[in-house]
């Protein structure tokens, strides 16, 4: 009995879904609709209500052609190999000098016995009042007259 039921309730369903498409939905205005001339996208959507036809599609006629002054892939491909060839190079120079960044007074000492300079051979540092003095005579001797 449940079957008899179900197939009717089916049949009747199909039916229903065939006509559901012969219903008349309303279309859309074709008419430009009232528009408030302060808004400001007032003017876009009055020219696309007043537009005779839809914007154009991109055609394959807007691509670019290829450029004719770029680097052939050859070239390319050496400055790459010249690039990392460098890289190595700078490697391999770097391996062989070190950072001496742990003992800067060795260092210090080093450069000094290398160019001939004595410590005790090299002037005070200036006091406090001799650097302002001698900022102040800058001074002067910039300013025009």
């Amino acid at each position: 009995m449940w079957r008899a039921m179900l197939k009717r309730t089916f049949g009747l369903l199909t039916i229903c879904a065939g006509l559901g498409g012969c219903v008349p939905f309303p279309d859309p205005p074709l008419t430009s609709r009232a528009v408030d001339p302060t808004s400001p996208v007032a003017n876009t959507i009055l020219r696309a209500d007043n537009a005779e036809r839809p914007p154009a599609y991109p055609t394959f006629r807007g691509i670019p052609a290829v450029p004719t002054d770029l680097r052939p892939a050859d070239d390319w491909n050496k400055a790459v190999t010249a690039l990392q060839g460098a890289g190595a190079e700078l490697d391999e120079w770097k391996r062989a000098n070190p950072a001496e960044l742990t003992d800067t007074e060795q260092f210090a000492a080093r450069t000094r016995a290398e160019v001939g300079l004595d410590p005790a051979n090299l002037p005070p540092a200036p006091t406090p009042e001799e650097s302002a003095a001698f900022a102040r005579e800058q001074v002067q001797r910039a300013t025009p007259r």
